[in-house]
């Protein structure tokens, strides 16, 4: 055969057939919606959330709860102006919204504080799905889920959830990541005018909500430093984002105002503080942050009241060692940022969102577990560069984080039954820091509450070995050992109130316990006494009505409790003794 001769062709029922061209831009089959499935998912998560918070959403108010503007005895008549008039309108706001809706009613407050936490939890599983851009998708969403939930149930964030008080944090926190939600899924690297609005008025809402949120442009600084270079220079992002960051720079000398205000005033935090100077705190932080970095892998021996020893000086319980370990923290992180960028951007803004409440501007409570709620973004952001990198299969991966997720869950369920009453609180506070005279004295007073008179006045005696005597311990002392009925003790416990302090309430309780050894006259005289100290105060009248009830002077004790119930119309006992008195009256008509 010839070289030029052509090789026999192949069989036409042998040769490929060549595809048929398809028309671009129209689909071969109609894409399936796959909303249904997300909102399902999303409203499973939001039913584990219930079922884990559970115990603590029907309790009640607890610690500083019973100090917010909505039980005040003038929240009825408060003016919207003034219920928002004050450092934070945002969460006062909320709270304004509540009191509407259901009054002073426990349960709908929770609730708010639960879907403010389950829409952050939600922000954080959008940060991480797209901090995790160019990782394989199954790994990307198993990462972004996870850290999501973890936020959702870890049991170091009941206290944020479950005490009213906080929702301070769930708010602020709220705006903060909804502006970094923005921030991350803009569509260029240089922010547009609309992107450079939202974020400002989210920012700054936040700052409205509580002041801590004040670091956040930090953060959008570090992620475009970590996720933004250009080429040429790493920078390039920065310099490109000029709409936002000039507003920022210009509104934070406005904040540095702002905030001085809190930090120079405040009885419980800032400067201002007497006893607990900036360097005594930045010593005693050096040992808090390993607390928190300990409560999120292992979140054992929570507790709402922590008795923290402060350090006065670097060595003192090992401070100086605690803030080494955290700077070579950094320095690592900083070294290793390139390899695991994710990781040591997390660490980065963990120590940039908690350096409000734990660097140098003094608390009088030098830990608190909520303070964790804020940064807890930096350590989710650690965790998914472990998970994005681990080597393992995808079920068995699932099933190790599943099985996280559960232990959280149950560890909260487990926290949240503390948080269902003062003294299941209480309990737990005060056998965790039993030398703190805080926790021992709310649960006497808790314990008096509930009946147990004879366990409160123990209590009571617990916190006098744990600090000198005071105006209120001894007043408390001696209303629970008139409850036990101990009324001698009681009546020598008022006389030392009224010893520390000139006030007419312990003569007056001294008046009520006189009258039910009918010793009246005695009575009578305490009574006067506390008028002439404090005419206002309603609890002389009742107990004086009361004496002229005991006597059958029904005319003069309906003017004693209509005295009270114009000092104060919603006290229950000056009603019900007025129409006692009124019935009496009438009867002898």
């Amino acid at each position: 055969m010839s070289r030029s001769s052509p090789k026999t062709p192949k069989s036409e029922s042998n040769a490929p057939k060549p595809k048929e061209a398809k028309p671009r831009n129209v689909p071969t089959s109609t894409p399936k919606s796959n909303w249904w499935k997300y909102a399902l998912a999303l409203a499973a998560a939001l039913f584990v959330a219930f079922e884990a918070y559970g115990p603590a959403l029907h309790g009640p108010f607890l610690f500083d709860d019973r100090f917010l503007p909505f039980l005040s005895t003038s929240a009825a008549s408060m003016p919207f102006s003034q219920w928002i008039g004050g450092l934070r309108p945002f969460l006062m706001f909320s709270y304004w919204a509540n009191y509407q809706a259901g009054a002073t009613e426990p349960y709908g407050y929770h609730v708010v504080n639960l879907l403010l936490h389950f829409v952050n939890s939600l922000f954080v599983g959008l940060i991480v799905h797209r901090l995790l851009n160019g990782t394989p998708a199954t790994r990307r969403t198993i990462c972004a889920v996870f850290a999501g939930l973890l936020f959702l149930l870890h049991p170091v964030q009941t206290e944020s959830v479950a005490y009213i008080a906080s929702r301070s944090e769930a708010l602020s926190v709220l705006f903060a990541y909804a502006a970094l939600v923005v921030f991350l899924y803009r569509r260029n690297v240089a922010t547009s005018f609309a992107v450079a609005v939202s974020v400002l008025v989210l920012f700054g809402a936040g700052v409205f909500t509580k002041e801590h949120v004040a670091v956040l442009p930090l953060v959008f600084l570090l992620a475009d430093y970590f996720f933004n270079p250009a080429e040429g220079s790493l920078f390039d992002g920065i310099r490109k984002n000029w709409k936002l960051y000039l507003p920022l720079g210009i509104g934070g000398l406005a904040g540095i105002a702002y905030v001085s205000r809190v930090v120079l005033r405040a009885d419980t935090a800032g400067f201002g503080m007497k006893d607990l100077t900036w360097s005594d705190y930045l010593f005693t932080q050096g040992r808090a942050l390993w607390v928190y970095l300990r409560l999120f892998v292992l979140p054992v021996g929570l507790n709402a009241d922590y008795d923290f020893p402060i350090s006065r000086s670097p060595f003192e319980h090992g401070a100086i060692f605690g803030l080494l370990a955290f700077a070579a923290l950094l320095g690592g992180a900083w070294f290793l940022r390139k390899k695991y960028p994710l990781a040591a951007f997390g660490i980065f803004i963990f120590a940039i969102l908690i350096a409000p409440t734990s660097s140098i501007i003094p608390i009088r409570d030098p830990i608190a577990e909520r303070r964790l709620y804020l940064p807890f973004l930096g350590l989710t952001l650690v965790a998914a560069e472990v998970i994005r990198r681990v080597r393992v299969t995808t079920p068995a991966l699932v099933a190790a984080l599943g099985a996280i997720l559960l232990i959280c869950t149950v560890g909260t369920y487990q926290r949240a039954e503390v948080w269902s009453s003062p003294l299941a609180f209480w309990s737990d506070a005060a056998a965790k820091s039993p030398a703190k005279v805080r926790p021992q004295f709310q649960l006497a007073y808790a314990q008096y509450e509930n009946g147990r008179c004879d366990l409160a006045s123990e209590g009571y005696a617990r916190t006098a070995k744990l600090q000198p005597m005071t105006y209120e311990l001894a007043l408390d002392w001696g209303i629970a050992l008139d409850c036990a009925n101990k009324t001698q003790e009681a009546i020598e416990k008022m006389d030392q109130a009224s010893a520390l302090e000139r006030s007419a309430h312990p003569l007056a309780e001294k008046a009520r316990i006189l009258a039910k050894l009918s010793r009246i006259q005695e009575a009578s005289a305490a009574l006067d006494a506390a008028e002439r100290i404090d005419p206002k105060f309603e609890y002389i009248y009742l107990y004086r009505g009361g004496i002229y009830e005991s006597r059958g002077d029904w005319t003069n004790a309906a003017e004693q409790f209509q005295k009270a119930l114009a000092l104060n119309p919603n006290n229950p006992l000056a009603r019900d003794g007025l129409t006692r008195a009124n019935y009496g009256i009438g009867a002898r008509r």
